[in-house]
């Protein structure tokens, strides 16, 4: 946490000398999943073995809801949940060419009005 995102890149062995999590930006990189664990490990007291199952359990839990298709309500935190897009007619840009996008199922997470209060200040 707290790397600037070519140094994190510069970490990774044989890895690019650009964060691709910021696509190149100077800004620094958003947070890991390992660094979410090595937070609450260091936070609550609990080893990163556990909190890493517990967040892959987690994260597991959430998967299998929107495969579902089911919301997964947190209070305080926000709604997970899959919307419907409709088909569409794209073009390409190069050739102009009409392209047909199909149907499909996208997972959306909508923040609680509480989140979006915090965050925003």
């Amino acid at each position: 946490m707290g790397l600037r995102a070519c140094e994190r890149a510069r970490g990774v062995k044989g890895g690019p000398r650009v964060c691709m999590h910021t696509r190149g930006n100077k800004k620094e990189c958003g947070m890991t999943k390992a660094d979410v664990i090595s937070r609450i490990a260091s936070q609550t007291g609990l080893t990163k073995t556990d909190v890493r199952a517990v967040v892959e359990g987690f994260l597991d839990s959430v998967k299998y809801a929107l495969k579902k298709s089911d919301p997964l309500e947190i209070r305080g935190f926000g709604t997970f949940y899959v919307i419907s897009r409709a088909p569409r007619t794209a073009r390409n840009p190069r050739t102009g060419q009409e392209v047909k996008i199909p149907s499909r199922k996208m997972p959306v997470f909508k923040p609680s009005r509480e989140m979006r209060k915090e965050v925003l200040g």
